[in-house]
């Protein structure tokens, strides 16, 4: 079998490699990193899920750890924020949460460790 370098990886497949080490390594984490729901396919089901407050920009998932709000937005190659994707984190920034853009499981990886590390 071939293996997929990094840099042709798909978004989703970006995002469940970072989600699947996560609670592999770290499976107390388990309840407190989620994805979102994002995309919605369809008028209908788009109407539903504004109704239900899914809105657009908001980032791919989120962590919550020791008391911070960490938000993960994933890219992959060229691929850059939306206005949507900028107005969402500038609001949740204000706020507190921090913020980050994810473009390899490596830097994911990375983040997460800090994160974990910090002492409040």
């Amino acid at each position: 079998m071939t293996q997929i370098k990094e840099n042709n990886w798909t978004h989703d497949r970006l995002q469940a490699e970072c989600y699947q080490w996560h609670v592999d390594e770290y499976p107390d984490d388990r309840h407190l990193v989620h994805a979102n729901l994002n995309n919605s396919v369809g008028g209908r089901r788009g109407v539903r899920n504004t109704a239900i407050g899914i809105r657009k920009g908001r980032c791919d998932s989120q962590y919550f750890k020791r008391g911070r709000l960490y938000l993960f937005e994933f890219k992959v190659g060229s691929d850059s924020q939306k206005a949507d994707q900028k107005a969402f984190q500038e609001a949740n920034e204000r706020e507190g949460a921090i913020y980050q853009i994810i473009r390899s499981v490596e830097q994911y990886k990375l983040t997460v460790i800090t994160i974990r590390s910090v002492v409040f």
